[in-house]
């Protein structure tokens, strides 16, 4: 990578970055907006998961975090992008999860330190996924000048993206990112122009 090109990725990372998203004053107050969110989400039948099985997924702990951390997980992380691990389900049969990480200080405003939401499609939709990561700091990708980024479809393909507050995330997540409907996809792999 080029020091020209280095220097407009850090400047963009600060940019994006530096924007930080409205939080709650705390991480039980965060974990009570997600929950909610995902409650209100099944209620309108945009999530197939129920608000039992929501109770089930959402978790919030500090044990294994460093001090003063408190981690925010909806199911299980699924690198392998199998139906067999706990997640959500949304109407059309897209499936996710989540971890969110924040720093809390009792006294002092809640910091969203990283998170990463990946969706996963049915029926070989292209793209089979797409995963939003900020990363914590000090991640090499920090030093690439793109630690909020997004994947489209390809663990390989990182697309800077804007730093959203953990509800934004789940917006897109759950209501948003969905073939237009009643509308043929404009293109497939392969088809030529």
């Amino acid at each position: 990578m080029s020091a020209e090109l280095r220097e407009r990725r850090h400047a963009l990372q600060e940019r994006v970055t530096g924007l930080v998203p409205p939080l709650p004053e705390s991480p039980d107050a965060l974990f009570k907006e997600i929950r909610q969110h995902l409650w209100q989400a099944a209620d309108q039948g945009a999530l197939r998961t129920p608000p039992q099985g929501i109770m089930r997924l959402l978790k919030r702990t500090s044990e294994g975090q460093p001090r003063g951390q408190v981690a925010i997980t909806g199911g299980e992380k699924n690198e392998k992008r199998t139906r067999d691990r706990a997640h959500f389900e949304r109407d059309d049969g897209a499936w996710f999860d989540f971890a969110i990480t924040v720093a809390y200080e009792p006294g002092v405003p809640l910091v969203l330190l990283g998170y990463n939401f990946e969706i996963r499609f049915p029926d070989l939709q292209s793209p089979l996924f797409v995963r939003f990561d900020v990363n914590l700091p000090g991640h090499e990708n920090e030093a690439l000048g793109i630690r909020s980024h997004l994947h489209p479809g390809s663990d390989d393909l990182q697309v800077p993206a804007p730093f959203m507050s953990p509800l934004e995330v789940l917006d897109d997540v759950v209501y948003g990112l969905r073939l237009r409907e009643g509308r043929k996809p404009r293109a497939t792999r392969g088809a030529s122009a």
